[in-house]
């Protein structure tokens, strides 16, 4: 299949540092990815390192770096995303009401854990942001609460005002299912937008806000000519600014902006924005949807018509075991 019909949904596929990182993990070779991750902006450093291999033998050489040299917060940080990560698949993404007690149970040890690496390391090296940003998903995670999640982005604003990974955390954090409320998630999002360059990333925090309101109240969610403004308002300020860069983290900016112009049934902004995109999709946000490929592969099929990937992504959509219309499910895929 031609390249240009793939869709490639690995971190280390758009990033070349990724990717240079995650080979040195294999290797075993600590500090090639140093190299890396000691030249990143404070924001692309923690990119970079929430997009490591999560696997049993890069944990093994974490730990040994860690023993070794209790002094590396850069290993720290990227042991305890690890860590993070794998108590996350225990719990899954599942609501918390569909969520055991074994599962909340082990969910809850494997944080605590990471909690533990991350506040040592901090104990030493407290003006590392990509320490204080994982620090926020074990917070949400072991229900600290607002005030601590607070205090712990603000350790993270002193250091990097614009640190997108720990804004978006707090997006997360102040959404009413993690205890927040609906306008203290928006004035946050709104707040960081306005006062970060315009062409920045930020902007992509209203997007998520709004997607989480659409999680809780449907697809007329998206409806709301309030919603739609701010959505319109935030794509101007980031991916449609011409000062829009696409360094680490654009592809998931393009993909959140995809999928909130999908859900609000602009079809020529969705085609801009898969487009933009490429061949390259992100988990987020896709994962609310379905398979992120899948997810994403439709959302283009009805954005793009019959023109170029689309093509594909309708066939592979009809080929799908799980499309029970074969051949009238292919010509029912227009826009909705």
């Amino acid at each position: 299949m031609s390249d240009r019909f793939l869709v490639r949904v690995k971190p280390d596929a758009a990033y070349p540092e990724v990717a240079t990182v995650r080979a040195g993990l294999r290797a075993g070779d600590w500090q090639a990815c140093r190299a890396v991750l000691d030249q990143a902006e404070p924001g692309d450093r923690t990119a970079i390192i929430r997009g490591v291999d999560d696997t049993r033998r890069v944990g093994a050489l974490l730990d040994r770096v860690t023993a070794a040299d209790p002094d590396d917060s850069t290993a720290a940080a990227t042991l305890g995303y690890l860590m993070i990560a794998g108590a996350w698949r225990i719990r899954t993404g599942a609501r918390a009401r569909y969520v055991g007690r074994w599962r909340f149970a082990r969910f809850h040890a494997r944080l605590f854990e990471a909690e533990k690496v991350l506040r040592a390391a901090l104990d030493r090296t407290p003006s590392d942001p990509a320490l204080w940003s994982a620090s926020l998903l074990t917070a949400r995670g072991l229900e600290f609460g607002l005030v601590e999640a607070r205090a712990r982005y603000a350790r993270v604003a002193e250091i990097d005002p614009h640190h997108y990974i720990a804004q978006s955390q707090m997006v997360q954090q102040l959404s009413p299912k993690w205890g927040g409320s609906w306008p203290a998630v928006l004035a946050f999002a709104r707040e960081a937008m306005l006062t970060a360059p315009a062409g920045a990333h930020t902007a992509t925090l209203v997007a998520e806000a709004h997607l989480e309101g659409w999680l809780e109240s449907g697809d007329h969610y998206f409806r709301r000519p309030e919603v739609r403004r701010d959505v319109v308002a935030a794509a101007e300020r980031s991916v449609l600014h011409p000062e829009f860069r696409r360094g680490i983290g654009w592809v998931q900016v393009v993909n959140t902006f995809a999928l909130a112009f999908t859900l609000m049934r602009e079809r020529e902004s969705a085609a801009a924005m898969f487009r933009a995109a490429g061949p390259y999709c992100s988990a987020y946000p896709w994962f609310y949807r379905d398979s992120p490929v899948a997810a994403f592969r439709q959302a283009r099929a009805q954005a793009l018509g019959w023109s170029g990937p689309a093509v594909v992504d309708r066939l592979l959509a009809v080929t799908s075991p799980s499309n029970r219309r074969g051949i009238f499910g292919l010509l029912g895929m227009a826009w909705r």
